[in-house]
């Protein structure tokens, strides 16, 4: 079997799994089914039979009650013959594909809406098998092997930019073409034909029809100082000026592709009114907060129990009781746009510290332009000077990264870790096996300067965290032992089953990480127990509908997680690095 469908079926199987009630079990993702009485005393238009799998922490509001509603209209107007330039039914009417979000135009979001309503869960789940996918082809287009860029898809696919926002559409479809957008740079850079700078500009054109205009400012900005890099790192620095010819071609052609869009929407922000004035704030306003970036790291420390007072308890058409929602509440991660777990930032560390002095090393520039760029949209979100004012630049002060910028940093680092971790199985001292392996003292430096690292950076953001919770405990302090009793009490399900497990799986899969990145550096085997590791991590954060009692009935699934014997005996290829 080839690489490529041998990475494609084994993500096909993983999405199978771990969403397997509603690949097997007919429940359903979709978001108007998780208000299932909205305006009226009934469930949505259209239903046909699928039971929601009820959350928390998913965005129930703008997937509910104006995603959800636009697909069906749609998906109406086009089976009706029309194009969708109307809405009828908003007010006294107002323009349908003008407002950009609706994806009106965008090929995969018509094709959807076009279809029956139980089929939309599985273009969800879609979206996902095409990011991974694509990010794998990526990385393996650049001459990663096997193991390393799966990986890599692996992180992107499963970060959570999909599972945080895996119904709100106008989100996941620019997530989605992110990484098919830098695969078809990547081809051009490669490649001078006609043909890829066909496929370059069709995927200009396809960012710029999929959702979020915010999302697609940023996904250009990725693009072309990547495409630009790649000119530099290519050593065709004479050829320069070709090189952006060649790209500024296919963005042109890839903006008259989505001219039928963009022409109505520059027109329609002209008369509406919005908060995205040029010249505005922005770009630069409500930076997030230090302790909420402990969720890039440890999502499931926001995960609100589904056991308080915000919940209610619904009927399913069958008969069958279950919680929802009362109030559309996202939680903290819609200042973060996503997060991608602490596997990979290891994996970085280590591979930094093992080239550290190493220019030559395959790939290296690779690894860092992706970390840096994904972290300089980190500190810009956080009011970091001056990344920050990148929110003042032209187009970038209409735009509020803190959400949109999200499949940006997370893509960057994903990839950045799958270039880390092929760095690591191909380095001279550990791919040739026990005879050619880093000494002991060796291994457990390179090892434990990893694991400081990781864990200073990690230990800067849960400190101010627990920082934050002291300021929500002190008014109750000063109030008396009754009124401390009482917030305790109210917090005491979302402090043990969220917050401290949340840190204490995270700090584990780092120490298990750190393990297998020691054995492999002195027996020259092993490295492949870092899958099973971050597969596990992910898996963790992903967001269920289960109250906090049956949360931390995850924790049994450490056990087996952490079972790596028999990826401790495998043997890294140690080969040189191919393209598949």
């Amino acid at each position: 079997m080839q690489d490529k469908s041998r990475a494609l079926l084994y993500y096909i199987l993983l999405i199978s799994i771990l969403y397997g009630p509603v690949v097997f079990f007919g429940k359903s993702l979709q978001p108007a089914l998780y208000q299932p009485y909205g305006l009226l005393d009934a469930w949505p238009h259209g239903y046909d039979g699928r039971t929601p799998v009820n959350t928390f922490d998913i965005d129930l509001a703008t997937p509910a009650y104006y995603e959800w509603p636009i697909n069906k209209l749609v998906g109406d107007l086009y089976r009706k013959g029309e194009i969708p330039l109307w809405n009828p039914y908003q007010g006294g009417g107002v323009p349908l594909a003008a407002q950009y979000s609706t994806k009106a135009f965008f090929p995969y979001q018509v094709l959807e809406d076009l279809s029956p309503v139980w089929a939309w869960d599985f273009f969800m789940l879609g979206r996902m098998l095409t990011a991974g996918f694509f990010t794998y082809l990526f990385l393996s287009l650049l001459g990663l092997e096997f193991a390393p860029a799966f990986l890599g898809g692996l992180f992107y696919m499963f970060s959570g930019s999909f599972t945080w926002f895996i119904n709100l559409e106008q989100f996941t479809n620019p997530a989605m073409m992110l990484p098919v957008h830098i695969y078809c740079l990547e081809r051009l850079a490669k490649k001078n034909g006609a043909r890829e700078l066909a496929w370059t500009a069709l995927s200009f054109g396809l960012v710029l029809l999929s959702g979020q205009p915010e999302m697609a400012l940023y996904i250009i900005f990725l693009g072309g100082c990547y495409f630009f890099f790649r000119a530099l790192a290519g050593g065709q620095g004479k050829a320069l000026g070709r090189e952006l010819f060649r790209y500024c071609s296919a963005a042109t052609l890839g903006f008259a592709l989505a001219a039928p869009l963009l022409m109505p929407f520059i027109e329609y922000t002209r008369h509406a009114y919005h908060l995205h004035q040029p010249g505005g704030v922005m770009g630069v306003v409500e930076p997030t907060q230090l302790y909420k970036a402990l969720q890039i790291f440890t999502p499931f420390e926001i995960s609100f129990s589904l056991n308080d007072p915000a919940v209610n308890i619904g009927l399913t058409p069958g008969g069958e009781f279950f919680p929802f929602k009362v109030f559309a509440d996202n939680g903290m991660w819609d200042f973060l746009g996503g997060y991608t777990g602490i596997t990979g930032l290891l994996l970085f560390a280590s591979a930094s510290v093992l080239v550290l002095r190493k220019k030559s090393v395959p790939f290296r520039p690779h690894m860092l332009f992706l970390m840096s760029f994904g972290a300089i949209i980190i500190l810009k979100n956080l009011g970091v000077r001056p990344f920050l004012w990148i929110g003042l630049l032209p187009f970038f002060d209409q735009a509020w990264s803190q959400r949109w910028a999200g499949p940006v940093w997370v893509l960057c680092l994903s990839a950045a870790g799958g270039i880390a971790f092929h760095i690591i199985t191909n380095h001279p001292a550990a791919a040739g096996g026990p005879a050619q392996a880093v000494k002991r003292r060796g291994s457990l430096w390179v090892a434990t300067s990893a694991f400081l690292i990781v864990l200073s950076v990690y230990s800067v953001f849960v400190a101010s965290n627990f920082l934050e919770l002291r300021k929500m405990v002190e008014p109750a302090l000063k109030g008396g032992l009754l009124e401390l009793s009482g917030l305790l009490l109210k917090l005491n399900p979302y402090i043990g089953a969220s917050m401290f497990a949340g840190i204490g799986v995270t700090i584990l899969v780092l120490v298990a990480s750190v393990i297998v990145l020691a054995y492999y550096l002195r027996n020259g085997k092993g490295i492949y127990g870092i899958i099973p590791l971050a597969g596990f991590e992910l898996w963790w954060a992903m967001p269920r509908g289960y109250d906090n009692d049956w949360t931390l009935l995850k924790l049994f699934m450490i056990i087996p997680a952490m079972f790596l014997r028999p990826f401790l005996r495998w043997r890294s290829a140690g080969s040189p690095s191919r393209a598949s």
